[in-house]
């Protein structure tokens, strides 16, 4: 549950939105977790004294970084071992500080962070950390824990439904040849290898919109370099005539359905990352 008592600009509710995911590795019984930033807060910030988390905003206003980091007017109550933030929420270096109100401690992280993707994730692990001590302050590390399973099952599946969307199409056009399909299904490893790295590290970078815009020009850049491999070549190894139109048809074709495709697994991976 996000506590939010600083005043902050307005953003538009449309789409897909940068996140910082920090994940415990254990729940720790109640605590509190708020961001600490390297500028002083702007606007209003403030709770009414009768609030249940009234002392827990009292005291992350009064804690004293010894790295002059300062709270940022926003905390959460642990409901869950994983916090999902939106990152304009975050400041861009911050530090994690949590108070155990049972214990009347606190514990913060090692050093300043930042958000290093488009979905930045970062684990906890309080083990060893000493955070049942009153008025003490524990240390602890975030690890950098990003989430590939996007990433990667998409990229087997984008790779598998191509080059079998482009084989079938192959059929359909009558390349039925063992050397006409041998050319085909080796461009397509090559070309969507590459393709499909290339769209992985555009999501790390740019999320799912990045992607989306990115992946129409590459897959275009595809498709320029297939219809001039199977127009130079894909007639040379046919035992009949192939014209270098229908050579190159075939490959506009091919490269369309599977872009339309791949954007399909794209959108349906993305609904599940977070």
């Amino acid at each position: 549950m996000l506590i939010s008592f600083q005043a902050k600009s307005s953003h538009a509710d449309v789409g897909p939105k940068p996140y910082l995911i920090i994940e415990f590795d254990a729940h720790y019984g109640e605590y509190y977790m708020t961001f600490l930033s390297e500028n002083e807060p702007t606007g209003r910030t403030g709770i009414k004294e009768d609030s249940a988390d009234y002392s827990a905003y009292q005291k992350f206003k009064s804690f004293a970084d010894k790295d002059g980091y300062h709270f940022s007017g926003y905390f959460m109550h642990s409901s869950d071992k994983r916090f999902t933030i939106r990152a304009y929420e975050v400041p861009d270096r911050f530090k994690v500080l949590l108070y155990f109100p049972q214990y009347d401690c606190f514990a913060i992280s090692d050093k300043p962070y930042e958000k290093y993707a488009y979905n930045s994730y970062y684990s906890v692990n309080l083990r060893g950390v000493n955070f049942q001590s009153p008025g003490g302050v524990g240390v602890f590390k975030l690890e950098a824990k990003y989430d590939y399973s996007f990433e990667s099952k998409s990229f087997v599946l984008r790779v598998i439904a191509t080059i079998g969307i482009e084989t079938i199409f192959a059929l359909f056009f009558g390349f039925k040849q063992k050397k006409q399909l041998q050319l085909i299904i080796l461009t397509n490893i090559v070309t969507q290898t590459l393709l499909n790295i290339l769209l992985n590290i555009i999501h790390y970078k740019t999320g799912i919109f990045g992607l989306i815009l990115y992946y129409f020009w590459l897959e275009t850049l595809v498709f320029i370099i297939e219809a001039i491999v199977y127009a130079n070549f894909l007639t040379k190894v046919s035992n009949n005539m192939v014209s270098k139109g229908r050579a190159v048809f075939y490959a506009l074709v091919a490269n369309t359905v599977s872009y339309f495709v791949g954007v399909i697994i794209v959108i349906l991976f993305s609904t599940t990352i977070l």
